[in-house]
C-alpha cells in the first residue's frame, strides 16, 4: 500500500501529490528488490509481469509529463533542443533511453492520434509502439 503523507491528496495533480506518489512507489519497488529471492520459482513470471505493469505506468506518466511540457511551452523556453533533450535533462537519463517516451509525448499532442494517445496514456501501449504506428500510418 502506498504511504502518501496526509494532506497531499488535494489538489489532485499538484507537484507534491504526484512526487509523493512516485517516491512511495519507488521506495516500495526498491524494498521489493531485496525480497525477490523469496518469490517461488513458479511465480517469477507473474511477478515480472506485475513489474512490467508498473514500468508501463511510469512510461505513461513520463509521456504525459512530456506532452504537458511541450503544450505549456516549457520545452521551447528551456535550453533543450527538442523534447527528447528536455526529458533527458529532466530525468538525468541518456537521450537515447527516453527518445521513445518523448516521441510519444509529441504523438499525444496531435488530435488525430487520440486513439493511440489513449492507449499510451493508459499504459496499454508502449511509447515506442505508438511512435512506430503513427510513423507508419501518417
Amino acid at each position: 500500500m502506498l504511504d502518501i503523507p496526509p494532506g497531499l491528496a488535494e489538489p489532485l495533480g499538484s507537484r507534491e501529490f504526484v512526487t509523493a506518489g512516485c517516491e512511495a512507489v519507488r521506495a516500495e519497488m526498491l524494498t521489493a528488490v531485496g525480497q525477490v529471492w523469496r518469490v517461488q520459482t513458479g511465480d517469477l513470471a507473474e511477478v515480472a509481469g506485475a513489474v512490467a505493469g508498473v514500468k508501463a505506468a511510469c512510461d505513461a506518466m513520463l509521456v504525459a509529463m512530456t506532452r504537458e511540457a511541450i503544450s505549456r511551452g516549457v520545452v521551447l523556453e528551456s535550453t533543450a533542443v527538442n523534447p527528447t533533450a528536455w526529458l533527458a535533462e529532466a530525468t538525468g537519463t541518456e537521450p537515447r533511453a527516453v527518445s521513445p517516451v518523448a516521441g510519444a509525448g509529441v504523438v499525444c499532442l496531435e488530435p488525430g492520434n487520440a486513439p493511440v494517445a489513449d492507449r499510451v496514456l493508459s499504459g496499454s501501449m508502449a511509447p515506442a509502439m505508438a511512435v512506430k504506428i503513427v510513423r507508419e500510418v501518417g
